[in-house]
């Protein structure tokens, strides 16, 4: 009999231990991406789908990693890459309504989406600022632990920083800025996209997500960056813009010439280009006189053509007289030549 009461005992204790465990629970894993971790107590474990989240527990992604929670009340939150999050007090008073919903976002970027508590009960804090919820969707992030980031999707956020004047977020895709000690900054077109495009992954492709993490982003419009104006193109002397209209180059018809585009020269029949320089050079047997190609002269018989000048000379002995080329005369033994006119004169 006392086997029956210590059995019955144990089995007990073990339905009690469960059920007090899943009192405790206040939420739960929908959807997980590594690197991912929950901190309980002094226990560190990698978080899978399913795993149940309490009062006190700590959530940490890696750089690639996040976490899509579903709390009791409905809540949806979603834990971006390289982020810190503490479930600092939640308190249901009904199976799907808290009188209390703390969380403590130390680090990194959220999208929060509320659930059917209350909204008053809500409370978000950060290293910078706190925040009150009024029936919304949006996103915040906590820029290297001095800033805190928040765009609106859905309803109302109130931002206050910490010793400074809170405000009201309501216009769809606002964003604003809380930091210590100063009042909340807003921003808005080129300089908004770029805050969102560099800090809020989801605004920029939220695919990632389940359906039910999802936001109407859509009224944030095309936060890509803007392209660059258009600047004409200026190309060098003899070069063309190419096909695309990007960038210059040298047509085909032209040569480049230790990196510049020159028109070929047009060259005399007697000479030919070279297209290794853009010059013309005589064509053999032509002969480069001066710079200019010319044919070589026909000369004599008793002549020889002189490359440089393109001139016929004599060849000796003969004699010029006069431009012509002429044999020499044979004098008589009591004559001599003259050779200035090529006759024969008398001895004195």
């Amino acid at each position: 009999m006392r086997r029956f009461f210590e059995f019955w005992a144990s089995v007990l204790l073990i339905l009690f231990a469960a059920s007090a465990a899943s009192a405790d629970a206040v939420g739960y894993v929908a959807a997980v991406t590594q690197k991912a971790e929950l901190t309980s107590g002094t226990t560190t474990v990698e978080i899978a789908e399913g795993a149940e989240v309490s009062v006190g527990d700590v959530i940490t992604t890696g750089d690639t990693g996040s976490v899509q929670l579903i709390f009791a009340d409905d809540t949806h939150v979603v834990v971006g890459p390289g982020s810190q999050l503490v479930v600092d007090d939640i308190l249901m008073q009904s199976s799907n309504r808290a009188s209390r919903f703390s969380i403590n976002a130390v680090a990194g970027t959220f999208r929060f989406i509320t659930g059917a508590s209350d909204k008053p009960v809500y409370n978000i804090t950060t290293p910078t600022a706190t925040m009150g919820v009024r029936g919304t969707i949006f996103d915040f992030a906590i820029q290297r632990g001095r800033l805190t980031s928040v765009v609106l999707f859905e309803g109302e956020v109130v931002l206050c920083p910490l010793n400074g004047q809170c405000e009201a977020i309501v216009e769809l895709c606002g964003l604003g800025h809380a930091q210590r000690n100063t009042n909340v900054k807003f921003f808005f077109g080129d300089t908004r996209n770029q805050e969102l495009r560099e800090y809020f992954p989801y605004v920029v492709d939220q695919s990632p997500l389940l359906s039910d993490f999802q936001a109407p982003i859509s009224s944030c419009g095309d936060i890509s960056e803007p392209k660059p104006l258009d600047v004409p193109l200026v190309c060098k002397p003899n070069e063309v813009p190419n096909s695309e209209g990007t960038a210059c180059e040298c047509p085909p018809s032209n040569l480049v010439i230790n990196g510049a585009c020159q028109v070929p020269k047009n060259c005399p029949g007697a000479s030919t280009l070279n297209t290794s320089t853009n010059t013309c050079e005589c064509l053999s047997p032509n002969l480069d006189i001066g710079g200019q190609c010319q044919v070589p002269l026909s000369c004599a018989t008793n002549e020889t053509l002189n490359t440089s000048t393109n001139t016929c000379e004599c060849l000796s002995p003969n004699l010029d007289i006069g431009g012509q080329c002429q044999v020499p005369q044979s004098c008589a033994t009591n004559e001599t030549l003259n050779t200035s006119t090529n006759t024969c004169e008398c001895l004195s």
